[in-house]
């Protein structure tokens, strides 16, 4: 799967290679970072950028069924702890996949099971698969 900040990655990715998984991080995770960044959170254009696409993707996730169309993927990537029960519904109603990062605790990896994520990120893939929680 690959997986992209950046929807036009994502399109062109989708062009070349039609069957490729792809998916779209989150994009309130571009304006944490921009905000977070020595340089670029006092350069107006990637402020305003960053909330453009903040305000697009929460103006997609009201329409699950643009939500393909508008990622250009075929799933959508969050940090774990934003992964809710309303976001994975929304986003398996419009049949993307979920995937979230970076999970490495047996009680969060069973809560995203609970909420049917279809893939995670993990730095400790034989502790989760020995706790048997995927």
């Amino acid at each position: 799967m690959i997986i992209s900040f950046n929807p036009a990655h994502v399109y062109w990715i989708r062009v070349a290679h039609a069957t490729l998984p792809t998916a779209h991080i989150a994009p309130h995770v571009l304006s944490e970072r921009v905000a977070a960044h020595p340089t670029l959170k006092h350069v107006p254009f990637a402020r305003a950028a960053a909330g453009l696409v903040q305000w697009l993707w929460q103006w997609a996730a009201h329409h699950p069924s643009l939500l393909p169309a508008f990622l250009g993927a075929t799933g959508v990537s969050t940090y774990s702890p934003f992964m809710t029960p309303e976001i994975a519904a929304r986003v398996h109603a419009a049949g993307l996949t979920t995937n979230v990062w970076t999970v490495n605790c047996e009680h969060e990896a069973a809560r995203l099971r609970a909420l049917k994520v279809n893939a995670i990120t993990t730095d400790v893939p034989a502790a989760l698969l020995s706790a048997a929680v995927f």
